[in-house]
């Protein structure tokens, strides 16, 4: 398979699929054909011009082919899959333009088979683990791989390579632009293990709000968070709504959004809703979410590098590659009116 032949099929210039593929941060205009590209690349064994040019300068020395894997760590449900689904794609199309396509894929539902030895063609070069790892999978890793990355928010302590955003910081910004609009009763909904939540408590604690454990909905899983949860507990406020909610992640917010729709509650005017991870659906659901982008695809790519680094002897002390997240302003939010004296 050629860049001709993929063209061909996809109906784009030979230029365009290049640059879908060889370029890194290229933004191709319809994200519909740029998954065609990668459908044809992935399907056909395609491998881009890296390793004819690794021969090229190594004379007849071929370089050596490495194999990787992913893990999904934390995709118990739809709620971790939206985020986490663009990293494995980006991780997919690093692997492949850097010619080591990716070997195997698995989710935490194959760690029996994985300790048992019934996954034969799992690739053990390297693994990229996407989701902060548990104790019990920690010592997996450590007995099944010699290479590990990790890459995800909250995965601070963790004994591996690194490449993270700063959940933490993430929602002190999303909650900061809450208070800036001049929202001081401000709800929670997300999951009580990870750095929002702290962060929401100690920005309260910081400014002296007072806290409402009323508009507190912390879950020890993101199977209690859905549209039905949210229709349940907004539903119990809708006289004494908050207003605004700080959700720790955009599918949760989007819950909320839908079930403002379904109790006639306005969104921004009687509630201002953010989240963080900048996920697609945020930017389709009406009005469309205002969030804290975290940049996934860029954190892909990178995991891929640093790992085959390793795997290359280019460093053997752990790295810690922290990427900024950004607010994105969209709809979801309006500033209350201020009070007159």
């Amino acid at each position: 398979m050629t860049l001709k032949e993929i063209a061909q099929e996809t109906g784009l210039s030979v230029s365009t699929v290049s640059r879908i593929i060889n370029k890194e941060n290229y933004k191709c205009t319809s994200r519909e054909a740029e998954a065609r590209v990668w459908e044809i690349v992935r399907n056909s064994g395609y491998t881009p011009n890296l390793m004819a040019k690794e021969l090229k300068k190594n004379g007849s020395k071929r370089p050596m082919s490495r194999n990787i894997s992913c893990l999904f760590a934390r995709t118990e449900n739809s709620v971790a899959e939206q985020f986490f689904s663009p990293i494995a794609q980006a991780v997919e199309q690093e692997a492949l333009v850097q010619g080591c396509p990716l070997g195997y894929s698995f989710s935490m539902l194959h760690i029996s088979e994985i300790q048992n030895e019934r996954i034969s063609q799992l690739e053990k070069d390297g693994i990229v683990v996407l989701g902060k790892p548990g104790s019990d999978l920690d010592r997996l890793l450590r007995d099944k791989f010699k290479n590990v990355v990790v890459v995800g928010i909250d995965v601070n302590e963790v004994p591996f390579d690194r490449v993270r955003c700063d959940g933490y910081e993430a929602a002190k910004t999303a909650i900061r632009y809450l208070y800036d609009l001049g929202h001081r009763r401000i709800g929670y909904a997300g999951l009580k293990d990870i750095s929002a939540y702290d962060a929401y408590f100690d920005f309260f604690t910081e400014h002296n709000m007072k806290i409402d454990e009323s508009v507190i909905h912390g879950y020890k899983s993101a199977f209690g968070i859905d549209y039905k949860a949210a229709c349940a507990f907004l539903q119990a406020e809708k006289d004494l709504l908050p207003t605004a909610y700080f959700c720790s992640c955009d599918m949760i917010a989007v819950g909320i959004i839908r079930a403002c729709r379904e109790l006639k509650i306005k969104v921004p005017e009687e509630l201002s809703v953010v989240g963080i991870d900048n996920i697609e659906m945020g930017q389709i659901v009406s009005p469309m979410l205002t969030t804290v982008n975290v940049p996934v695809r860029e954190m892909g790519r990178m995991a891929v590098k640093i790992l085959l680094d390793r795997i290359n002897k280019g460093h053997t002390s752990a790295v810690n590659i922290e990427f900024p997240t950004e607010l994105v302003k969209r709809e979801s939010c309006v500033a209350l009116p201020v009070k007159k004296a």
